[in-house]
């Protein structure tokens, strides 16, 4: 992505102006423990800002980060830390009260000693998220991800930040995702 000359942007920094093919923004969903031993450092020593969503109950599990990974990523300036529920569950099966508890992350903030402004969905999928979890999120949170693989446009931003799109990049696709990015 450097050698294509993006531009790496921190969720804080995204608005409509800046939803330009070039602009990047690196998300992590369910944070598993390799990405904390390779990829974070990776991106540290690039200064390449990150973003981790957490789902609050998979902190200790096992092959997810622990606490102390948690107190790296505080620490850590490029980091922004997102929520992604407490239990990851699919949106779309819950009651209006789950989903009302799920979402809530008063204890999450509590443990990383921040309000959390970045919320992403589990399986993000137009199916795993109804209405009512877009309109709960829009009630807390600046932004909420979905993972709708399409770029992140201008109108996107100004209409629905509250189920915006990622692209998937992962071990089984990065190269045929990276030719179909245009740039």
């Amino acid at each position: 992505l450097q050698a294509k000359g993006c531009r790496f942007l921190t969720l804080a920094d995204l608005s409509p102006d800046k939803a330009e093919p070039r602009n990047v923004i690196i998300t992590f969903d369910d944070i598993f423990q390799d990405a904390v031993k390779n990829a974070i450092p990776f991106l540290v020593e690039k200064n390449i800002p990150f973003c981790v969503f957490i789902a609050e109950n998979y902190i200790n599990s096992e092959n997810f980060l622990t606490s102390q990974s948690i107190q790296k990523l505080i620490d850590e300036p490029l980091c922004t830390i997102g929520f992604h529920t407490k239990n990851h569950k699919l949106m779309r099966s819950l009651t209006r009260k789950e989903l009302g508890e799920e979402m809530e992350c008063n204890d999450f903030e509590k443990l990383v000693g921040r309000n959390i402004s970045f919320f992403a969905f589990p399986y993000g999928s137009l199916y795993a998220c109804t209405l009512k979890s877009i309109l709960r999120a829009k009630r807390k949170y600046t932004l909420a991800f979905s993972t709708v693989s399409i770029p992140c446009s201008k109108r996107q931003l100004q209409k629905v930040p509250f189920f915006l799109p990622r692209i998937n990049i992962c071990e089984g696709n990065y190269r045929r995702k990276l030719k179909e990015i245009r740039f």
